[in-house]
């Protein structure tokens, strides 16, 4: 087997050699949560094991922030990789806001995957990258296609290698693809990847494509490049009601070694966390500190969520959303942004329906709303245990967070006469 990298040659590698580890450790899967801390997520692995297993698409997978979305995959992807080659491309841990850097970063950790597919493939395919020579005269926008031409030309068709050695390309908090839009020739150095993702994953079946990402207008977002009908999404809630009751009594409160404080009652946490494991464990954490004196209304991401909303409020958010242009600007009025609130803390179930708040009050609105993340949205319902009363057929939106709930709640509670100065953060009265 050889792969040949002719754009770094020889005599680098010999005079570098940890290059040569980076690289074929590039595709290595990073570890997931503790096994002892991955907690009631089987129905989860089992699912996502039997799509990884079949005929390759174009996969979405969102949901709350520090739901567990990637170390659900990652425990996935490092159970099946001794089968199916897995690239894992973490978007947090790499850096590019042009179409270059994005090609460099690609170039770089394409070929040990494609060296993973050789060899389960168990067969040579004359792999062989796009050299320097060949795309040193071309703009940045010829060389990722021609990136894009080379890897499908080199990959085995999908009669050798799908089912259950299928590979698969995992790109981690994609929504930051958005970044090559600062660039000139961003839009269509996505359009044409996204092009690639559908051409590779359903049409010619060579690699499952799975893009992860927290901030709920992604889907929305990709659709803008492959159409609603080409990929799907899959939304990963929090824990159900009871199994956060069970992870708070099993693995949070038997860790409270303080005989001299009361335990806190799993309804005070569960009131401003949900069933957000992460949430959960921070707010024992806030009850500690606080030694045992503690308020629901006093816990640390309530206060962020109000200060949040306060700046809502004056449209003083700045380009918070990470798929906000430069150029957007919110969309909603103080009136709307208030009775949005009224709506949600009033919602029995936690949550509305994307059509039908944008018929109260249109889609720009409620869109703005997803976009500067004051609003979740939630296009599917698979994995989104926390919300039982959801409907199948419609997408929901819920707040941010449940703490965001709690700090609407305070905001509505406060007199209309009150005025909240956005520079001090802090309520006025009017005389």
């Amino acid at each position: 087997m050889s792969v040949k990298l002719s754009c770094i040659s020889s005599s680098i590698f010999t005079r570098y050699p940890q290059l040569i580890v980076r690289r074929l450790l590039s595709t290595n899967i990073a570890a997931p949560i503790p096994g002892s801390e991955f907690f009631n997520r089987e129905r989860e692995i089992a699912a996502f094991k039997e799509i990884f297993s079949h005929t390759p698409q174009l996969t979405i997978v969102s949901g709350p922030v520090n739901s567990g979305k990637t170390s659900l995959l990652l425990k996935i992807f490092q159970e099946i990789s001794e089968h199916q080659p897995i690239l894992h491309l973490d978007l947090r841990e790499r850096s590019f806001a042009s179409v270059n850097e994005f090609q460099s970063v690609l170039s770089e950790e394409m070929p040990s995957w494609l060296e993973k597919v050789e060899k389960q493939a168990r067969e040579g395919f004359g792999l062989k990258l796009p050299t320097s020579k060949e795309t040193e005269k071309k703009v940045p926008i010829e060389r990722l296609n021609s990136l894009f031409q080379s890897v499908s030309q080199h990959l085995p068709n999908h009669s050798r290698l799908l089912g259950k050695r299928t590979p698969v390309l995992f790109i981690d908090e994609a929504s930051r693809l958005n970044s090559l839009l600062r660039d000139p020739e961003g839009h269509e150095a996505l359009v044409n990847m996204f092009q690639w993702f559908v051409k590779s994953a359903k049409q010619s079946h060579q690699f499952h494509v799975v893009l992860a990402s927290s901030d709920s207008f992604f889907p929305l977002w990709v659709t803008k490049f492959v159409g609603s009908s080409r990929s799907k999404c899959y939304v990963i809630g929090d824990l159900s009601r009871d199994e956060s009751k069970k992870f708070w009594e099993e693995k949070i409160v038997v860790k409270l070694n303080r005989p001299d404080i009361e335990k806190p009652p799993f309804e005070s946490a569960y009131s401003v966390c949900g069933g957000n494991m992460f949430l959960l464990s921070h707010y024992i954490k806030d009850y500690l500190i606080a030694e045992g004196k503690f308020e629901p209304k006093n816990f640390f991401l309530v206060r962020q969520e109000r200060t949040r909303l306060v700046r809502a409020i004056w449209k003083d958010l700045g380009q918070i959303g990470a798929l906000t242009s430069q150029d957007s600007k919110p969309e909603w009025s103080k009136d709307q942004l208030y009775q949005m609130m009224e709506l949600l803390v009033k919602s029995p179930d936690g949550f509305l329906e994307y059509e039908n708040l944008c018929v109260t009050m249109t889609q720009k609105v409620v869109d703005s709303f997803i976009h500067y993340k004051i609003l979740h949205l939630r296009s599917s319902k698979e994995f989104a245990w926390d919300i039982p009363n959801a409907p199948i057929e419609r997408a929901i939106v819920t707040a941010e967070t449940p703490s965001a709930i709690e700090a609407m709640r305070q905001l509505l509670n406060e007199s209309s006469q009150n005025v909240i100065n956005p520079r001090y953060q802090q309520v006025t009265k009017i005389s």
